[in-house]
């Protein structure tokens, strides 16, 4: 992704109508911000591109609460050094804030036609508009989650979403990662980031949803 260097009087509101993009994906990229109304400068400001839509195959982790890299690196069986190298946008090893989003491993990629079927799901969802939710779940999925993680929101300012990474967890099983990006409504200037694993299993005639993971909410204003 393009960057640019914070300037002195630069506010990260500003950059994003300098460069046309939403304040809250602007935020969603920087993780590493910790408070979004206090940027320095020299601090590097990551500029999102277009919504993300093919994602790459890497196994990623969102930290969450109370993370350290050596843990997620003890969690998945990985050398530490190896975790910091796949990660060199983290410029503390020692501080990772929730968010923030980890390569872990590189992963094998999906089939186009997983990702099609993600990507349909989830214009679906972030409309609120997913006129038949059993086009995509399984039967157990269907009676167990929570029917907001299934419709999403109806609201036209929430149609927005990044796919970030999809890899394949087995032989008919694959992991996928999305950020979704939902405005409140009557709140005016406040998002939620909702950052959702998705499983999805493909029998041979037709991928379903087995399950959906949220990882980490994000409010930002």
């Amino acid at each position: 992704m393009p960057y640019l260097i914070v300037q002195p009087g630069d506010t990260l509101l500003e950059l994003s109508r300098k460069h046309n993009v939403p304040y809250h994906r602007l935020i969603a990229v920087n993780p590493q911000i910790r408070n979004p109304n206090q940027i320095y400068p020299g601090q590097v400001v990551i500029l999102p591109t277009a919504p993300k839509r093919n994602p790459v195959p890497d196994v990623q982790r969102v930290v969450r609460p109370g993370d350290t890299m050596f843990n997620i690196a003890r969690e998945f069986g990985v050398p530490l050094n190896q975790l910091i190298a796949l990660n060199p946008q983290v410029n503390d090893p020692n501080l990772i804030y929730p968010g923030m989003i980890l390569t872990v491993r590189r992963g094998r990629p999906c089939p186009s036609h997983i990702v099609n079927f993600v990507n349909r799901f989830m214009q679906g969802k972030a409309r609120g508009q997913l006129a038949n939710p059993t086009e995509y779940l399984d039967t157990d999925a269907g009676q167990r989650l929570d029917p907001r993680l299934i419709t999403g929101i109806q609201s036209p300012s929430n149609a927005e979403y990044d796919f970030l990474s999809c890899y394949r967890r087995s032989a008919n099983e694959y992991v996928a990662l999305v950020a979704l990006y939902r405005r409140r409504p009557g709140v005016p200037g406040i998002f939620d980031i909702v950052l959702e694993h998705i499983l999805v299993r493909d029998d041979g005639q037709r991928p379903r949803i087995i399950d959906i993971n949220v990882q980490v909410v994000l409010q930002v204003s």
